[in-house]
């Protein structure tokens, strides 16, 4: 029994793991897509 509750535990750091990765990668990555084409169409409108 106790293997198994060791094992609930790895498998909730795994997931909270996948989490702060998502969080740590996708939404900077995202947040900077998005702020190079404001910054695109602010060149464009400027040109």
């Amino acid at each position: 029994m106790k293997k198994d509750n060791e094992l609930e535990e790895l498998e909730d750091k795994i997931d909270e793991f996948d989490k702060k990765i998502i969080g740590n990668f996708i939404v900077p990555i995202f947040v900077s897509a998005v702020v190079s084409l404001l910054v695109t169409l602010a060149f464009s409108h400027l040109m």
